[in-house]
Formats: structure tokens, sequence, C-alpha cells
């Protein structure tokens, strides 16, 4: 039995990477209860300009100042091109791998005048969140780091590693 920073208890045992059966119901159950949030982690990653090549330091300044606040450590590797990569990872090395992927850049906006709103907004509305890379991919980087925070700060414990991989 593992119990979280917030006094939820989970049950462990074989499955998942997570070697906790209700991990996953764990997550899912901080989600919903941090849903605000996850909005603003996401709404956050769009308001940075992040066309690549050339605007991508003030986004990987940002994800690594997440993760830092966060407690989790990181390591920032650059291609031969100088385009950087976010790696870090949560749980204990040696046991099952799961890996989260994603990408921060986004393609150049085009002309300004058919967008209905700001490309960098990142507005939050009741049924979406407006703006450059919402469904590619700043929304699923957001969730990628929100997890792992999440996973940190409740002590979750994996039954491997979970390694994050942000471009």
């Amino acid at each position: 039995m593992v119990e979280t920073n917030s006094g939820r208890k989970t049950g462990c045992g074989a499955g998942d990477v997570t070697g906790c059966g209700t991990t996953k119901e764990t997550l899912w159950a901080l989600v919903d209860e941090n849903r605000a949030e996850l909005l603003e982690i996401c709404s956050s990653l769009i308001k940075i300009p992040s066309v690549h090549p050339g605007q991508m330091e003030a986004i990987v300044d940002f994800v690594c100042a997440y993760l830092a606040d966060a407690g989790i450590q990181y390591e920032v590797v650059r291609a031969p091109d100088n385009t950087p990569s976010i790696i870090a990872s949560v749980g204990e090395k040696g046991g099952k791998v799961g890996i989260f992927n994603g990408h921060n850049d986004v393609v150049p906006v085009g002309d300004l005048g058919r967008w209905d709103f700001s490309p960098y907004c990142g507005t939050i509305t009741e049924g979406q969140i407006l703006g450059r890379g919402t469904s590619d991919m700043k929304c699923g980087v957001g969730m990628i780091l929100f997890i792992a925070k999440k996973i940190s700060q409740e002590n979750l414990e994996l039954k491997g590693e979970l390694r994050l991989h942000c471009s």
C-alpha cells in the first residue's frame, strides 16, 4: 500500500510500468482534481512562440523551469544543427521503461488575417484551448509535464522508469 502526499492510498502489484494497479486511477483522479493546473500549463506552452528553427530557446527555458520546480532532474541535449531536446525521467532505473515523447516546435502562423484569434493567445474557453500547437502537440507536452510532476510530488512508486523526451 502506498500513501500519496494527498493522503490517497494505492495498492501495488504486478502490472504496468507503475507497478501499482491503481496508479492509473490515481493519476486520473489527480487530473480531475488539478484540471485548472493542467489547462494552465497547456495554455502557457501555447503562449510561447516556438517556430523551428530559431525560436526554441524560450520554450526550452520554460520546460526546464517547470521540471526543476517539480524537483525533476533534466538534461538539454542538442542535435548538430543546435536543435534542443530535453530529457528527464521519474522513477527508478533498472525496471520497466515507459517513454513519453513530444515536441514543442510549431510551423509558422502564416497570414494572420486568416486567424480568428491570436495564434499565441492560449485562451482557455469552456470547450477548448485556442492557439498554434494546441493539438500538435503543446497540450500533449503539457500533459507529459503535468503527469511527471504529479508522480514526483505525490511520491507515486513506479516499477521502473518513466522517461520524458521533449524537443
